[in-house]
C-alpha cells in the first residue's frame, strides 16, 4: 500500500512566491519537518529565506528520521540531534528558533527521556525554544501542563474545539500554543464537494468516504459565517485567534492567493459574540442544523 504525506505535487516556483508574499504581508513564522516532502520542503524554505534568516521565526520538528524514502520513528537524543542538524543543513542555517518533537505519545512523555533530550538540545544553542507536538485526545492534560518545555503544538479548529478548554491553563503555566489543523485539512475552507475532490497523490484521498461527507456537511452548516468581505477560511482563522492563549494559528497553503486570504484574516473584525455563540451551539449538537 502507498501512503502519501502531503496534498499532492507542489509547484516549487509557486511555493517560493508564497514565502516571498508571506514576508511582504508580515507573516514571519515557518514550521517545517523532514516529513514534508522527505526533506524537500526544508531545502526549498532554505532557498527562500537565504540572506533573510534574521526576519524569520523558524520552527523545526524531529522524531521522524529519513531513511532513504521511508520515515522512521526515533526520539533518542542521538537521533533528535542528528535530525536537527540534518534539517539545519538542508535549510542552510546554523540554528532554529524552535525545535519540536513531532507526534509525541503519552507513553513517550511519561518515560521522560525525550524531554531530557530536548533540554540538552536547547542548552546546546542549536535552538532557542523547545516543545512537543501532541494529540490532546490521547495525552493527559495534567501531564502536558507539568512539562518543562516552552511550546505545545495541538490541533484546534471549529470541528475540534476541545483543546480550547486547555489553553487558558497552558497560558497560565507559561506554555506557548501553536494551533495546527485550523482549517481541518482544508475542509473548513468550504471548497470540497466529496472525496473525488482530491487527487490520487493527495493524502486526503485516503479519508473514508463517510467521514469526508460528514466534514463537508459540517462545513456547509458554518456558511453563515461568510460575509462579503470574509470567507469561511478567514472565519475559521478568526475563531482560533479568538482564543487569546493561541500564540500562532498555523495554516498550510498551495498558492499565493491562499496566503493572501489567510493573512487578510488578521485585519478583519473579530467574530462577534452572536457568531461565537452559534458556533458553540453547533458544536454541542454535533453540527446538526439549528
Amino acid at each position: 500500500m502507498v501512503y502519501y504525506y502531503g496534498y499532492g505535487v507542489a509547484d516549487d516556483d509557486e511555493s517560493l512566491r508564497m514565502i516571498s508574499r508571506a514576508r511582504a504581508l508580515g507573516i514571519n513564522f515557518i514550521l517545517t519537518s523532514p516529513t514534508f516532502g522527505i526533506g524537500h520542503a526544508e531545502r526549498l524554505i532554505g532557498q527562500a529565506i537565504n540572506g533573510d534568516r534574521d526576519y524569520w521565526v523558524l520552527g523545526l520538528m524531529g522524531g521522524l528520521a529519513i531513511d532513504g524514502t521511508r520515515l522512521v520513528r526515533d526520539i533518542s537524543y542521538e537521533s533528535l540531534t542528528a535530525n536537527l542538524q540534518a534539517s539545519l543543513g538542508r535549510l542552510g542555517t546554523s540554528d532554529a528558533d524552535l525545535f519540536l518533537i513531532e507526534s509525541v505519545t503519552e507513553a513517550e512523555l511519561r518515560d521522560g527521556s525525550c524531554i531530557d533530550s530536548l533540554k540538552r538540545i536547547g542548552i546546546s544553542g542549536a535552538t532557542g525554544f523547545i516543545g512537543v507536538d501532541v494529540d490532546l485526545a490521547t495525552v493527559d492534560v495534567e501531564l502536558l501542563l507539568g512539562l518543562d518545555v516552552d511550546v505545545v503544538r495541538i490541533r484546534y479548529n471549529m470541528f475540534e474545539p476541545v483543546a480550547g478548554d486547555f489553553f487558558a491553563r497552558a497560558k497560565s503555566a507559561g506554555l506557548g500554543i501553536i494551533a495546527k489543523g485550523v482549517l481541518a485539512e482544508g475542509f473548513l475552507a468550504g471548497n470540497f464537494t466529496g472525496p473525488d475532490s482530491f487527487a490520487e497523490d493527495d493524502e486526503r484521498s485516503l479519508i473514508d468516504v463517510d467521514r469526508a461527507d460528514e466534514l463537508i456537511t459540517k462545513s456547509a452548516n458554518l456558511l453563515f459565517l461568510e460575509a462579503p468581505q470574509r470567507s469561511l477560511a478567514q472565519a475559521s482563522l478568526l475563531y482560533v485567534l479568538a482564543n487569546q492563549a493561541v500564540s500562532v494559528a498555523l495554516t498550510g497553503a498551495a498558492t499565493v492567493d491562499e496566503i493572501e486570504e489567510d493573512a487578510m484574516a488578521g485585519s478583519l473584525p473579530r467574530l462577534d459574540e452572536e457568531a461565537l455563540d452559534r458556533i458553540g451551539r453547533l458544536q454541542r449538537s454535533n453540527f446538526q442544523p439549528l
